[in-house]
């Protein structure tokens, strides 16, 4: 039988590595909501056009490689009403996020 003491350090590494664990679930969540997030703003207000003000400074086998316009704006989905309506969504959500994050963060520790 186990010393009602060991059972104790056991319960609390089970609570450690749960704590552990969720801790890297949120973590992966924010990352994956501070991503859309970046995408939104992208969508709403475009980059440059990559390539435009270098071209003549870039050698030839450089410049070629230069995405199309199209081929950039496409990774960017949606319209932009659409995406700037998600904006405080997805803000609101982050903060949410990070409070429940430092929520494990203080229980863990």
């Amino acid at each position: 039988m186990t010393a009602p003491t060991e059972q104790r350090v056991r319960d609390l590494r089970l609570d450690r590595r749960a704590l552990r664990a969720e801790r890297a679930r949120v973590g992966w969540w924010r990352r994956l909501v501070r991503a859309r997030l970046d995408l939104a703003v992208a969508q709403v207000a475009r980059p440059q056009t990559l390539g435009e003000d270098v071209a003549f400074q870039l050698p030839l086998d450089v410049g070629v490689d230069v995405p199309r316009p199209a081929e950039l704006a496409a990774v960017l989905t949606g319209t932009r009403a659409d995406e700037l309506a998600a904006l405080d969504g997805l803000r609101a959500l982050d903060e949410q996020l990070a409070r429940y994050e430092a929520g494990v963060a203080s229980a863990l520790s």
